[in-house]
């Protein structure tokens, strides 16, 4: 029987063993029965394998409808192992476990591989047994706190591997084929979203003008604040820019930065300041 094996594994920067990518799904009659959701970074937690799971893993499993699960458990992904890079807890391990239990009516057989902290491996492999004994999962810790997001890295790593499974799968294609109709669907309200946007800035912009015919002639002048509606009002009078500015005495001031000035008299004496 040919039996798809669909890891989630860290994948790349040099990782051991240096195989397992999305493109690498078998070949002939084999084709399409190697799964890899190949996770390039580290730190991934609960929220990413769930994800994995239920766009990959789960999908493809039940189409296949093993009549045996076998599961070679590795907690190198638990939190604190000191090789894996990510953060899986317990929970995280057991509602795996639960998920693949869903399968063949139950007929699975879990067998330890690795994960190299012992603490946590001892902790997920007592979650991993629980959820097979049918204990019930314990209560959240935080009830009203919403749910984590799934990092922005993990969904992409996730998008690679459905795409190359696609062509093998078609539950991965129509899964597909809805998130574009879906992206297509809310393509108005992007548009409508960031022309809100645009409107807000130009909004901004005007507040900043209307603030600046505020502040009194000399300011602007000297500071080298321009007035907007003055400008384009009038037309024949242009307030200076932040590098010179001019007032109507003896003295003609001319800014040459935040800090800095320079003063020149009609007697030829200047003076520089930094």
């Amino acid at each position: 029987a040919r039996l798809p094996a669909p890891p989630c594994l860290r994948y790349g920067a040099g990782f051991y063993p240096g195989t397992g990518a999305p493109h690498e799904v078998g070949f002939g009659k084999g084709a399409g029965f190697s799964v890899n959701v190949a996770f390039r970074s580290a730190g991934y937690s609960d929220a990413e394998y769930a994800s994995a799971f239920d766009q990959v893993v789960m999908p493809v499993a039940r189409q296949f409808a093993p009549e045996l699960v076998l599961v070679s458990s590795g907690f190198d992904a638990a939190a604190h192992d000191p090789l894996g890079g990510m953060e899986l807890s317990p929970a995280g391990y057991a509602h795996m476990t639960r998920e693949l239990l869903s399968l063949a009516q139950g007929r699975m057989v879990v067998a330890l591989e690795g994960g190299y902290n012992l603490l946590s491996s001892a902790a997920s492999a007592s979650a991993v047994m629980s959820a097979m004994l049918g204990d019930e999962p314990p209560a959240a810790e935080h009830p009203a706190r919403p749910p984590p997001r799934v990092r922005s890295g993990a969904r992409r790593d996730i998008a690679l591997t459905m795409a190359e499974l696609a062509p093998h799968w078609p539950v991965i294609d129509d899964a597909l084929r809805q998130q574009r109709a879906e992206r297509l669907r809310r393509q108005p309200l992007l548009r409508r979203r960031d022309a809100g946007r645009e409107n807000g800035r130009r909004a901004g912009s005007n507040s900043d003008a209307r603030t600046s015919a505020k502040l009194p002639r000399w300011y602007r002048e000297l500071y080298g604040v321009k007035h907007e509606a003055h400008a384009a009002g009038r037309g024949h009078r242009q307030q200076p820019g932040p590098h010179r500015s001019r007032l109507p005495w003896p003295f003609s001031w001319r800014l040459t930065g935040l800090h800095g000035w320079r003063v020149a008299g009609s007697t030829g004496m200047s003076r520089d300041s930094q």
